[in-house]
């Protein structure tokens, strides 16, 4: 795990779309084999990545709240760098995704 964040509250007007930005922190110590890897995709442009995403939903209809869902999303991607102040470019990306009770 490189780093993690919070996904603030926020309610999701009918027939919009929310861009929200997300603080991602962290510090992570792994082995030289792990580094030595990460630096060899950071050279080729190929950096693959997971980002997994854990959500509590809460749908609104009108004003009934229905039950509470956690919303599961794991985005495989690959990008070309992880160089602070520079454009991420994503190669590609593979979205899976679910709801458990």
């Amino acid at each position: 795990m490189l780093c993690g964040g919070k996904i603030p509250n926020f309610r999701q007007p009918p027939r919009n779309v929310t861009d929200i930005s997300i603080l991602l922190s962290g510090v992570s110590e792994f082995g030289s084999g792990l580094q030595e890897a990460l630096m060899q995709n950071r050279h080729s442009g190929q950096i693959p990545l997971l980002v997994a995403v854990k959500v509590p939903v809460t749908v609104v209809i009108g004003g009934l709240a229905l039950r509470k869902i956690n919303v599961l999303v794991n985005c495989s991607l690959v990008v070309d760098n992880l160089s602070p102040n520079k454009t991420v470019g994503i190669l590609s990306s593979n979205y899976t995704y679910g709801a458990t009770l």
